[in-house]
This record gives C-alpha cells, sequence and structure tokens, in this order.
C-alpha cells in the first residue's frame, strides 16, 4: 500500500513508516545510508479488528507516524485512534489510544461500574474509566468491517444508564442502541421520531423528542409518543419514578406522572427556553437552568 508517511528514531538508525495496507513497518538504516535492513512489521489494521483481513478496512489505513520521545513509535489511523507499538522484543501488544474526532453531544455516567460513556455527532459511543477519565475502548457496532466504529446513524443527542446497568443511547436516526458490559447489545430501539433529551429514574426512563414523550419501562416502551403541545427542549425523572419534568421551548416547565399524564405546569421562573433539568438526590428539589438563569424548586409543588 502506499506509504503517507515516515519517521526517524533518536538513534538516527531506526526508520518507520505508515502505510495504507493498515500496517507500519521498522527499518534499520547503516550509518552510511548505504543499506536498509526490514526488522520488524507492526499489523495495526488487523489488531484493531481482532482479526487477519483480506482488505484492508477504510478506517485502518495507517496515515502518520512518530517516535514518541525519540524511542516509542506510534501511528495514527484513518479513524483518529492513535496505535503505540511495542519494539521488536518487547512482550507488550500494541496499545490503542482512542476518543473523539467529533463534538461530544451526550454523557452517561455508571458510578456502580466505575465507568461512564460519552456519544459524538459522527455516532460514535466511548466508554471510559470513571477514576482515571481515560477513554478504554470504542463501542463496536455490529457491522465494523471498516473500523470506523459508527453504533448510530446520525449524531448522539442523549445517554442512560438503565436500572439493570445498560446504556441506552439515542441519536437523529431514531434509534435507541442497548450496551451492556461494553458490549452493543442486539436489540435496538425503534423511536419513532428525533430525540432531544433522555432521562431515567430507577425503572423508568423519558425520552422527549421532537414529537412528543415517550416512556419506558426498564428499558422498553410502554406505548407510542404522547404528543406535546410545545417543543420540548429536556427532561428528568424523579428517582422513585413517579414524577417526569420536561423543560419547554416556551420557557415553562411541565409535569406529567409516569404514565403521561400532565400534572401541573409552572409558567414563572424562566424568562428563556429551558434546557437543563435536574432531581436532587433527596428528591426534594429540582434545578432548571436556561440560557441565563437557574431557577431552584422545592417539590412536590413546585414552588
Amino acid at each position: 500500500g502506499t506509504i503517507y508517511a515516515c519517521a526517524w528514531g533518536s538513534d538516527n538508525k531506526s526508520l518507520m513508516t505508515a502505510s495504507a495496507d493498515g500496517t507500519c513497518k521498522l527499518f534499520e538504516v547503516a550509518a552510511d545510508g548505504s543499506s536498509i535492513t526490514e526488522k520488524h512489521t507492526w499489523k495495526v489494521a488487523e489488531h484493531m479488528l481482532g482479526k487477519a483481513a483480506d482488505k484492508t478496512p477504510r478506517g485502518g489505513m495507517q496515515l502518520g507516524c512518530a517516535f514518541a520521545g525519540g524511542t516509542v513509535p506510534v501511528s495514527v489511523s484513518t479513524n483518529n485512534q492513535l496505535a503505540v507499538l511495542p519494539m521488536p522484543g518487547d512482550s507488550k501488544p500494541i496499545e490503542i489510544l482512542t476518543g473523539h474526532n467529533a463534538p461530544i453531544g451526550a454523557i452517561a455516567f455508571d458510578h456502580a461500574n466505575g465507568l461512564f460513556y460519552t456519544g459524538d455527532s459522527d455516532g460514535i459511543l466511548c466508554r471510559w474509566d470513571l477514576k482515571s477519565i481515560k477513554a478504554i475502548e470504542r463501542i463496536c457496532p455490529a457491522d465494523n468491517k471498516d473500523l470506523d466504529y459508527k453504533v448510530h446513524g446520525g449524531a448522539v443527542s442523549g445517554m442512560t444508564i438503565l436500572k439493570d446497568s445498560q446504556l441506552l443511547s439515542v441519536g437523529w436516526d431514531d434509534t435507541g442502541y442497548y450496551t451492556k458490559g461494553g458490549k452493543l447489545q442486539s436489540g435496538k430501539l425503534g423511536i419513532g421520531a428525533q430525540p432531544t433529551s433522555i432521562a431515567t429514574g430507577t425503572s423508568v426512563t423519558a425520552i422527549v423528542t421532537v414529537k412528543g414523550l415517550l416512556i419506558l419501562k426498564d428499558g422498553k416502551a410502554t406505548g407510542d409518543i404522547i404528543p406535546l403541545k410545545y417543543d420540548a427542549n429536556c427532561v428528568c425523572v424523579a428517582k422513585d419514578d413517579q414524577v417526569i419534568y420536561v423543560g419547554g421551548n416556551d420557557n415553562k416547565i411541565y409535569s406529567y406522572s409516569s404514565s403521561g399524564s400532565e400534572m401541573k405546569v409552572v409558567e414563572d421562573g424562566h424568562l428563556k427556553p429551558v434546557t437543563a433539568l435536574a432531581v436532587s438526590d433527596d428528591g426534594k428539589m429540582l434545578a432548571a437552568g436556561d440560557s441565563r438563569d437557574v431557577c431552584v424548586y422545592s417539590l412536590p409543588d413546585l414552588k
């Protein structure tokens, strides 16, 4: 394949190349430049795939390389992941440094397992270690032959952790995907409209969409989308699953029962569209934010 980059080591004899065939090679150059000997090949694309491939995945092409600190070989792939490459004789495997290369639009924390997840506008999901704040891996879609890692067919607009520690991510492809233990599950949620925001109490999850409110129980829809007479921006669910709060583009806060019946409307407090909602851990207060102000309401009376 085409060689896209080359780099010298600090010893002035080690030379590495990065190629479109998904590999990087290490060469040793004679002191007088009269000869060059191939010493090692790193099969980076195959390492990311976890198997040999007849055709180099588009995302596995190696675009650049360098010796970090002059001694550690590093390459970058088309899918924007970095590979730290062990020198010959080193028993360490190739280490993939991952993350996002597009704006992050969603985040969800799995405190019970010391993890958090992020989703970006390319439809890619990442799993992170909560303590070290280090990306562990990208979530692999069912078909990742191109190594592009795109789970969603559009931007990820929301994420939540369900009662069983599954991640439910929703995106502009009008679909929800479930991830458990870092593995994408086979089942998926047909939302029926573009989602705007998602939140979970304990067993009840609420998704606000451009068409209305969708309520889930244990990750499964309890019915069809409930039409709303306003544009919903954000949502949160009380820990006891009894009340769902929705922030509107009309500067109001709406509360609903877990069955979707409207309970109360807060018409004062905000002069701009409500874009963020959160219930305190003790369930006694609701914080609501807009582009200018944050208001705190006592619960359950919303005053």
